[in-house]
């Protein structure tokens, strides 16, 4: 399984840059450093102005700003509906008993996907997500694991899916599939 999703978020990647372009900037005002030195705070304001029209671009799309204001609940029943407009039979798990599994997706071929649907905002999702869908992989008689955010997943988190044959769809892949289903 590749990696798909973001390691780093656009606001981590702020928070990690603005310090040292104002050190550079106060270095720069009070040294007189030569005129190759103002490169870096020019590149370092760069990849900021980067970053903060990634995350202006992550709440362009109107379905995904819904989503990202869904309950758990609200978003597992909203994967549920992408799935059969994708063709496959959906069965709702849920309860105490369903060891990290929200839902039985199976296609037409009778493949049976075990999918744990994750809506966080807050943080990336991690690599308990991906150990519940796999362990509810098996304990449900499903053929594959597969983990469904409106977020990215952490690093740790991609490497476990990896090794697991768990499929991972974040962010990006979700508003992909949405506007293939939206153009259908």
């Amino acid at each position: 399984m590749k990696r798909t999703g973001r390691r780093k978020s656009s606001e981590t990647i702020e928070k990690a840059l603005i310090g040292p372009f104002f050190a550079c900037l106060i270095f720069g005002y009070f040294l007189r450093p030569p005129l190759w030195f103002w490169l870096l705070p020019i590149g370092l304001a760069i990849v900021m102005v980067v970053a903060l029209w990634q995350r202006a671009r992550r709440h362009q799309n109107p379905v995904m700003a819904q989503v990202d204001k869904m309950s758990g609940q609200e978003f597992e029943d909203f994967v549920s509906g992408m799935l059969r407009r994708q063709g496959y039979k959906v069965e709702s798990v849920g309860g105490y008993e369903d060891m990290g599994i929200d839902l039985i997706a199976t296609n037409a071929k009778g493949i049976r996907h075990a999918v744990q649907a994750k809506c966080w905002n807050a943080r990336e999702v991690d690599m308990s997500a991906v150990r519940a869908a796999v362990a509810g992989c098996q304990v449900h008689n499903c053929h594959k694991a597969v983990v469904i955010t409106n977020n990215y997943f952490t690093r740790r988190a991609i490497m476990l899916a990896e090794k697991n044959d768990c499929k991972l769809i974040d962010r990006d892949v979700l508003e992909k599939e949405l506007r293939k289903l939206s153009a259908a």
